[in-house]
């Protein structure tokens, strides 16, 4: 792995962490980070060839649809467990 393969995966994943933080208290910090995040990972892409940028913007994808999805999944599945005890 290159140096501009490893800056913008470790970019992206500072971004995962800002989408999760948004989501609690830490609204400022995260929004930061997401920024940094966000610019140091174009600026990483930049210098990578096509295919690994689609790739790697799908996984990033991927793992924030995930970080975002859970909280609801999780709600959704203790709304299960009460109904079937309520039963």
């Amino acid at each position: 792995m290159n140096a501009e393969l490893i800056s913008a995966l470790l970019a992206l994943a500072a971004g995962v962490l800002a989408v999760r933080w948004w989501r609690h208290a830490r609204r400022i910090a995260g929004a930061l980070v997401g920024v940094v995040a966000v610019g140091a990972a174009l600026v990483a892409i930049r210098n990578l060839p096509e295919p690994v940028v689609v790739a790697t913007l799908l996984a990033a994808l991927g793992v924030v649809a995930v970080v975002t999805a859970w909280p609801w999944l999780s709600l959704a599945r203790r709304a299960g467990e009460r109904t079937e005890a309520d039963r």
